[in-house]
């Protein structure tokens, strides 16, 4: 998910870097980057990597003005992907939603457990909680499934759990926070020289999207990458305001 999340920001570099000399070897690079990046989703085989993957053509798509382009191409990705994925890749992907499956079940019942432990503890359980979590939850071919110690493997749930309704209430501010900066950087239209700005803000959004579409299905909600997305926010909003100060 980190890898695909990257791939918008290569895109705005690969539109507007200026600070590398060799601007053409530079684009090359950022091309190789993209190819990497996706390419370390699948070799993964995370099931969040074809999410955020899929999330992002999704945007790209309906933000291009050549939307026919990308239903062309979208059919090429897809059969050059199925030529160079396992059948073991493709078996591991297929699970995605199947009710049968354990590991994806194992989530929803740490999920339900998490729910079930903030109504009674609404400020939390700290750091690790999840270390006491036990839930059985029925299969769909009619056995249960039973867990133990298991992590929350989502974003929202880690933090719910372990900080409890206020500290999830901030977390949501700190994201409604960052992507309405992001928007407000995205319609800004100063006039020619400083169409960066606006760009940048359209794929930090595409960024932020991605990660909170994959991060739904890992736990990675204390770790540092989507802090940085919010002060990269504050600082080019601030940017914004010297610019328009300047006019």
């Amino acid at each position: 998910m980190f890898a695909v999340s990257l791939v918008p920001i290569c895109l705005y570099l690969y539109k507007w870097q200026i600070l590398l000399p060799h601007p053409r070897l530079v684009r090359l690079l950022l091309v190789g980057f993209i190819i990497l990046a996706l390419l370390t989703s699948i070799g993964t085989y995370a099931r969040t990597g074809l999410i955020s993957m899929g999330v992002l053509g999704m945007l790209l798509m309906l933000r291009s003005r050549r939307r026919l382009l990308y239903l062309v191409v979208a059919p090429l990705i897809l059969m050059l992907l199925l030529g160079i994925t396992s059948e073991s890749w493709m078996n591991r992907m297929s699970t995605i939603g199947d009710s049968s499956e354990e590991s994806a079940m194992g989530r929803v019942a740490v999920w339900l457990w998490t729910l079930k432990y903030v109504m009674a503890h609404p400020w939390g359980g700290s750091f690790d909680v999840f270390l006491i979590n036990e839930m059985t939850i029925p299969l769909a071919d009619g056995s249960t499934l039973t867990v133990l110690s298991k992590a929350f493997h989502s974003i929202y749930f880690e933090i719910l759990g372990e900080t409890g309704i206020p500290g999830f209430a901030l977390f949501l501010a700190i994201v409604l926070v960052t992507r309405h900066t992001f928007v407000v950087l995205r319609n800004e239209r100063f006039g020619p020289g400083a169409e960066w700005l606006s760009d940048v803000g359209q794929y930090l959004l595409f960024t932020l999207y991605v990660f909170l579409a994959g991060g739904a299905f890992i736990g990675i909600g204390f770790q540092s990458y989507f802090y940085y997305l919010a002060a990269l926010s504050v600082a080019l909003f601030n940017i914004r305001q010297k610019m328009r100060r300047s006019m």
